[in-house]
């Protein structure tokens, strides 16, 4: 009887479900953080009764802050216990704010805020004579308490802090699972740069994370218009030492300059 190759220890799921999380990670992370930029822009303008530009900022924030968490086309959200345990984070305002966002942002229902309509008219000789009429409405603007935005910037700072943190951790995770089993893996990766390659001695390393393959590719909507304008970040993460220097088989050493990695 013909031997059976050993299987691999990795699981065949456990690179593709670290990079999933990579990716659903990166989106989440980048949504917190583009919440707390519109919060950030908020303060400044508490005094200045710009209503409708302090409305849509806070409704901003709101959006994106509960993007991770009110499900997608493929109905995954970002596991609130992976960030619940974080100092600052509160379950009463991540509550609250996935509340507003159903009710007052992403919706508007007759239900929640009701306008009223009020006809004016006169009578004269018990007939009434209508003269005009009004209808009114309330949509939702910012906090009207400085100090609750204030905490609702410290919960979401709670988050983003927690999300990097997460986000690093499953990075590291692709590459074990891939160095576990690159044979497998290696399809997945699809792309890899030798960065020393080419490199002369003691001049810097190119600044890998500028690289043409991180561009990530956006839909064009160029049957309508020119198209938009698209929000890029990239966080790079160490997975290990970095050397100083190449050392070589003969023992000479070639200086290596880094490039600085903005975690």
């Amino acid at each position: 009887m013909s031997e059976q190759p050993a299987k691999s220890s990795n699981r065949p799921d456990e690179f593709l479900s670290a990079l999933v999380n990579c990716k659903f990670g990166a989106k989440s992370l980048q949504n917190v953080k583009a919440s707390l930029a519109s919060i950030d822009l908020l303060y400044p303008l508490r005094e200045s009764q710009q209503w409708d530009l302090m409305s849509a900022l806070y409704c901003s924030a709101v959006v994106r802050y509960t993007k991770p968490f009110s499900g997608s086309r493929s109905n995954r959200t970002y596991p609130i216990k992976r960030i619940k345990h974080n100092e600052g984070f509160s379950s009463e305002i991540h509550k609250h704010l996935l509340e507003i966002r159903d009710v007052l942002v992403a919706h508007d229902d007759l239900d929640i805020i009701e306008p009223k309509f009020m006809v004016h008219s006169y009578k004269f000789d018990g007939i009434e004579y209508p003269m005009s009429a009004t209808i009114t409405n309330k949509c939702l603007g910012y906090p009207g308490d400085w100090g609750m935005l204030a905490k609702i910037r410290s919960h979401v700072q709670s988050c983003f802090d927690a999300m990097r943190c997460r986000l690093t951790e499953d990075m590291h995770a692709v590459i074990d699972a891939h160095m576990r089993d690159p044979e497998r893996n290696d399809e997945c990766l699809a792309y890899a740069i030798d960065i020393l390659s080419g490199v002369m001695p003691g001049t810097p390393i190119p600044k890998f994370v500028d690289d043409a393959f991180l561009d990530v590719v956006t839909p064009k909507f160029e049957n309508v218009h020119g198209g938009y304008i698209y929000d890029q970040y990239r966080w790079p993460v160490s997975l290990g030492p970095i050397a100083n220097a190449l050392v070589l088989l003969d023992g000479r050493k070639i200086p290596l300059i880094w490039p600085k990695l903005e975690e």
